[in-house]
């Protein structure tokens, strides 16, 4: 307080920061009344650690949020200009419109299932009803809350003005703002351990406030020794699909697999953009998609991995992630696998829990392996490889009977690693990636060439699985899918753009697509797909499931005689999405803050174009329709 300058003719600051700090405890308890409209939408705890959690976030954080506005934006003025009726006015404002703000995302978030942002602002804006079709009723009763709300707030400030002249008693406001803190120590505490421990019961409720951000540990206590990331699954996460907060799938899959069931391997490398799916970079791969089906313009609708590899085996937008993860539900492909008695041979070079692969995709996949030894992404890409050899070696030997799912997941790109032994097929290259060097008057040949080195490499890793395949008689009666989860850039749009994760451009999106289907003639498919269509196609082909598609994704059968053109695709990264206007070439992109811009494939800003509302309001009901 000693930094607040106060003139004489005004209130001592104590007493106006006194009268801040009561009113902004008010104003964390309408902020909670005005939430009960957030509990239609719960899924309730069904634990007492649970209704704790429940309890104790709920109050706290409503008290977090009126706190940020108090310090952030009233106390200021009450120490600038400590006059109450400069800071009341300004206090009943900012109150009125956070309240404001809170009831608007209520009716946001009932109708989607996600909270406002500026995006959703100005499609209001444009769109007016196609958006949120309001009766007059709704209107008429909406102006009404908002009148009384602001006399509420009216009302509150002068009560609290006048009772600032009472005297304190041994009760203060102070113990009650202590009280609520201290349930906000508690909450994060619960969720922490809830994460760690993936009990869903705790996780699934908080996506259902605002700006509810919820600490979690789970690294830092596998570090300490204090968490053991395999027995805490085991005891928790293999349980059967209930009390989620998704309706997934709308319907149940009626299937007719077939007696002789093919068996399927899914090969992923991290980061391998499409145009580095060629004769000199990969030779192996090439061959191979000479023979199967080859997609030339697929995009993963993602420039992430956890995103992307969600679309590939959920044929969902990645913005659904954080509510699957949440509620640990795994996808209706490895369901229909397992149910099917499909033997499982999964190898990740990275680590399955970053992304938390293990309570999503492959949530009901017993003994899991969580991580692969090496000291390096190249080391553990060979041990990957070798670790799938072993199994299949096993499992031909043991089960030769039961058809088998494998999924191997090389990391080496990403990582940038090339063992030092291998030889280099491209040059002038760096012989590691110093990504402190890269700037938009960098030649790029060097880097690229590293990046082509080290593709060049994974192809030798797939090319003797392939021939492993080939050697066992397994090539006829396997489903094999090549392909990555997003690509990587070297400053293509001459915008410095490198890597990936940056933006929504071919360049990191577009991605290789090999699907080789025994019995079926090779063919190179030049209509847009994406990873959302490879679930049920595999489903549709592999199953003869009957469900349609909708039902349970976003994509389609490619496979399909009457597949029809894409004119939108979703694309999400780790908080950002794009709505891709595949006619009109040209991308809406949201960040994570909401904001938005409206650009060209190439990233030009299109200040000109308007949204438009159609396309937009489609996007909208395809990325909230899973919700309950």
């Amino acid at each position: 307080m000693k930094y607040c300058t106060v003139a004489p003719m005004f209130v001592p600051r104590y007493t106006m920061l006194r009268w801040a700090g009561r009113y902004m405890l008010a104003n964390t308890l309408l902020g909670m009344l005005i939430a009960i409209r957030y509990l239609v939408f719960l899924q309730w705890p069904d634990t007492g650690l649970a209704w704790t959690y429940f309890i104790s976030m709920t109050l706290s954080h409503f008290f977090f949020l009126s706190a940020m506005i108090a310090v952030v934006l009233v106390a200021p003025i009450a120490c600038i200009i400590p006059r109450p009726g400069i800071v009341i006015t300004w206090a009943v404002i900012v109150y009125s419109l956070a309240l404001i703000l809170l009831v608007i995302d209520t009716f946001v978030f009932s109708q989607y299932r996600f909270h406002l942002n500026p995006f959703v602002f100005d499609l209001i804006v444009d769109g007016g009803s196609q958006i949120f079709n309001f009766s007059t009723q709704t209107f008429v009763i909406t102006a009404i809350v908002t009148t009384g709300l602001i006399a509420v707030q009216i009302g509150l400030a002068v009560l609290l003005w006048r009772r600032l002249k009472i005297p304190p008693t041994a009760w203060r406001g102070s113990h009650l703002a202590a009280g609520l803190f201290a349930l906000f120590v508690t909450s994060q505490a619960i969720h922490v351990w809830g994460d760690a421990q993936y009990d869903r019961s705790i996780t699934t409720l908080t996506r259902y406030y605002p700006l509810l951000f919820p600490v979690t540990a789970q690294r830092f206590m596998v570090k300490h020794g204090w968490l053991n990331l395999a027995e805490s699954r085991k005891n928790k996460l293999l349980n059967a699909k209930t009390g989620t907060t998704l309706n997934y799938p709308l319907s149940a899959l009626v299937c007719s697999p077939p007696a002789q069931r093919l068996n399927l391997l899914i090969v992923v490398i991290d980061t391998w953009r499409q145009d580095a799916m060629s004769e000199s970079i990969t030779p192996n791969i090439h061959a191979f998609s000479r023979k199967s089906t080859r997609f030339e313009r697929h995009f993963s609708t993602a420039n992430s991995t956890r995103t992307g590899l969600f679309s590939l085996f959920y044929g969902l937008p990645g913005t659904y992630w954080h509510a699957f993860a949440s509620n640990q539900l795994g996808p209706v492909l490895i369901d229909e696998l397992l149910d099917n008695g499909y033997r499982t041979g999964i190898f990740a070079s990275a680590k399955l829990t970053n992304p938390e692969f293990d309570r999503t995709i492959f949530s009901r996949v017993k003994n899991l392996p969580l991580k692969t030894p090496g000291n390096s992404p190249h080391a553990r890409d060979r041990a990957a490889l070798q670790r799938w050899l072993e199994w299949l070696e096993n499992h031909q030997t043991r089960v030769f009977e039961s058809p088998f799912f494998g999924f191997v997941f090389l990391d080496a790109l990403h990582g940038y690693s090339l063992p030092g032994d291998y030889p280099r097929q491209f040059s002038p290259a760096w012989e590691t990636a110093n990504h402190l060097a890269l700037n938009s008057s960098m030649d790029p040949t060097p880097y690229r060439n590293l990046y082509n080195n080290i593709a060049h490499f994974q192809d030798s890793l797939v090319g003797a699985l392939l021939d492993d395949l080939r050697e066992r008689q397994l090539i006829d009666n396997t489903v094999v899918v090549i392909t990555s989860d997003h690509g990587d850039e070297f400053n293509d749009s001459g915008k410095n753009y490198w890597g990936h994760n940056s933006n929504f451009t071919a360049y990191q999106t577009l991605v290789p697509m090999i699907i080789h289907w025994p019995g079926r003639a090779p063919a190179i498919v030049d209509q847009v797909s994406s990873h959302q269509d490879i679930a049920p196609t595999l489903l549709t082909n592999l199953f003869d499931c009957s469900t349609p598609a909708s039902e349970y994704s976003s994509g389609r059968n490619l496979f399909a005689t009457d597949l029809q053109p894409l004119e939108i695709l979703i694309m999400s990264s780790y908080s950002s999405l794009a709505i891709y206007d595949i006619p009109e070439k040209r991308l809406t992109v949201r960040n994570g803050m909401g904001f938005y811009e409206i650009l060209s494939e190439n990233y030009e800003p299109l200040p000109d174009v308007k949204l438009d509302v159609e396309k937009i309001l489609k996007s909208m009901e395809t990325i909230s329709r899973f919700y309950k």
